[in-house]
């Protein structure tokens, strides 16, 4: 198990590359997704001035985050995602069973 912080950068111009005004962006939508984006759960909607969060007690396996930023209209940016991989890094387990023989 790990802690994810994930930080972001909030854009300062529109898809039409028009500038887009700070107090146009009305929140960032975070997401996150173990099944390579079939299902996402969302983190939260966090106000321009906030730029991370942090996910605890992240399980092992592959993971994906979503960014989508929405303006004061409610129109969303396109989603970006990025992929991060918590490896399992713990030791073995305990052996199965030993047999002991004396001869």
């Amino acid at each position: 198990m790990a802690n994810l912080r994930v930080k972001w950068v909030l854009p300062t111009t529109r898809q039409s590359g028009k500038p887009l005004p700070s107090g146009e962006v009305a929140h960032t939508r975070i997401e996150l997704s173990a099944d390579a984006g079939a299902n996402w759960v969302k983190l939260g909607d966090f106000p321009p001035a906030t730029l991370e969060t942090l996910v605890q007690d992240l399980d092992f396996g592959v993971w994906q985050v979503r960014g989508t930023v929405f303006d004061v209209a409610g129109r969303p940016s396109v989603p970006l995602v990025k992929e991060v991989t918590n490896a399992d890094t713990t030791p073995p387990s305990v052996l199965g069973d030993l047999t002991l023989t004396l001869e």
